[in-house]
């Protein structure tokens, strides 16, 4: 989210009134794509990336299969997938936007042990 309020800045470098669902998972496509190939665990095993509180994200899962068929065509980032693979990175780009659609960054969000994030108003209290 950071990301992409730095990049949709006003001109003053105030962050954007308005920040689209799209814009949000354009940039997490981007930064989640190098990221979402297999590591060698400790036992050496393959092991893939995954969310601290689930085994299965919506979100690495889309990402991963993106980033596994760029692969086979030679693809090395997310600009050239788009580019040559434009149906494959929009139906990625669909299934992440619907996510952030569907759950809302507070909700994703695990903070200590409770779920959700404690906002702030400006006064500093939290709400």
């Amino acid at each position: 989210m950071i990301d992409a309020c730095a990049a949709h800045a006003g001109d003053d470098g105030r962050a954007p009134q308005v920040l689209r669902t799209r814009t949000v998972a354009r940039h997490v496509l981007r930064i989640y794509l190098p990221q979402v190939r297999s590591y060698a665990g400790s036992t050496g095993d393959l092991m893939n990336l995954r969310q601290i509180t689930m085994k299965e994200s919506t979100v690495v899962t889309a990402v991963l299969r993106l980033h596994i068929i760029g692969a086979e065509r030679g693809c090395r980032n997310a600009s050239e997938i788009e580019h040559r693979l434009p149906a494959e990175y929009e139906r990625c780009l669909d299934e992440v936007e619907r996510t952030f659609a569907r759950y809302p960054l507070r909700l994703l969000q695990v903070v200590g042990r409770s779920r959700g994030l404690s906002c702030t108003r400006s006064t500093g209290r939290s709400r």
